[in-house]
Parts: structure tokens; C-alpha cells; sequence
């Protein structure tokens, strides 16, 4: 018997869940602040619901500009929280849409990982800060730390993952969130221990809406 997604604690099989089911997990993180603290560096960033769209590579799925603009963001969301997106359609779209063989693999894998990624973010999460010239791979990732796992699927070491991106006024925001497969991405950059790392509900949440990344000490 599947388990509910807030209970879970290791990658799930998609089939089991459907994509509403997946949005209105999500929903329940919306508006809660992630809170790091390293030696170096106090990082707070926001969850919200509407970044579930790329987050989970629905941009994969829609090659054409005009109907992708519907599976981005608030209108994104919306369709699948509304239960307008189903994984087989997504499935059919991204196979026929994207020219990669390995797109769905990675968009399932995204959507087998996020519920325990999130439900355990204050356990076992390690750190680390990108610099280009530590990266010995090619990569899309413009963000500048990776909040990250390690876990094992079929007896291998896996990396699921926050890319997180310091915008110019300095906020903190999710780039993406992915699964590697193995060390390269992660093995040149440099690693800040984590000292503390907290969810804060939106409740309890009295720090102003803007969500920093400072200097300790």
C-alpha cells in the first residue's frame, strides 16, 4: 500500500501517485522558509508552489512556446493541481517533444525523489557552493550553492538535489531540483559543513519576506 507523500522517506514509484496528488503535496511547503547555517554563511530561501512546474521539468514536455506558457508557474501549477496533467501525457510529450532519450528519465526521477528530499531536508543535507572553475563538467546550473543527498538506488550512490541561485539583490531562490547519477557535478566545489538547517512554517515565519544570503560573523 503506497504511503501518504508526507510521510515519505525514500524515493517513491511514480506510478503509484499521480501528478494532483504530487501538487497538492507540494502545496503543503508552500511559503515555508529553509534556513542553513554553515560556519561561513546564513541562507534562507522560500518554497512556493508555483516554482512545482520547473521544478519537476514540465519545460521538457512543451517544445512549442505558445503552450508552454500555460505549464509554467501559477497557470502551470494550477493544471496540476486541477488534475489537467497526467503522468502518461507528460510521459508521451517529453518522449515525442525533446530530442534527449534520457528527458523522461530524468523528469520521473525528479518526481520519484522530491517527497523524501523534502521531508527529510533537515537530515543528512550537506552543502556545498559553486564556482565555475571548480565544475569539471558541462552543466545548465546557474545557481550558486547545491543543497544536496546521498542516497543509494540499486546498490549506487545517487545525488539528489536544490540547485540554489543568489540573484542579484542578493535573494536566494530554487533553481531547479535534480538527480545526479554520479560525483562529477558535485566533486571539485568546495563543501561548508552545515551547522544547523531548519524548516520554518509560514506561521511561525516573523523574518521579513525578502530571504538573504549573509555572512556570519
Amino acid at each position: 500500500m503506497k504511503q501518504p507523500l508526507l510521510d515519505v522517506e525514500r524515493k517513491i514509484n511514480c506510478e503509484d501517485y499521480t501528478l494532483k496528488e504530487i501538487a497538492l503535496y507540494f502545496e503543503k511547503y508552500n511559503g515555508f522558509v529553509c534556513k542553513i547555517e554553515t560556519n561561513e554563511l546564513s541562507i534562507k530561501f522560500i518554497i512556493e508552489k508555483y516554482a512545482l512546474p520547473h521544478i519537476l521539468g514540465l519545460q521538457y514536455a512543451y517544445a512549442n512556446k505558445k503552450d508552454s506558457r500555460t505549464y509554467k508557474g501559477k497557470k502551470g501549477f494550477e493544471r496540476l493541481r486541477n488534475g489537467q496533467i497526467s503522468l502518461a501525457q507528460l510521459k508521451k510529450n517529453i518522449k515525442t517533444n525533446t530530442s534527449s532519450s534520457i528527458a523522461w528519465q530524468n523528469v520521473k526521477r525528479r518526481i520519484e525523489y522530491l517527497p523524501m528530499f523534502l521531508n527529510t531536508l533537515e537530515k543528512k543535507s550537506k552543502f556545498k557552493i559553486i564556482c565555475s572553475e571548480n565544475v569539471f563538467r558541462n552543466t545548465l546550473l546557474k545557481g550558486s550553492y547545491i543543497l544536496y543527498k546521498q542516497e543509494y538506488e540499486n546498490g549506487k550512490l545517487v545525488y539528489p538535489m536544490f540547485s540554489l541561485k543568489e540573484t542579484p539583490q542578493k535573494q536566494v531562490v530554487i533553481e531547479t531540483f535534480i538527480v545526479e547519477d554520479d560525483i562529477t557535478l558535485l566533486y571539485g566545489l568546495e563543501e561548508q559543513r552545515i551547522s544547523s538547517i531548519e524548516l520554518i512554517s509560514p506561521i511561525d515565519n516573523t523574518q521579513p519576506t525578502t530571504v538573504i544570503r549573509e555572512k556570519v560573523g
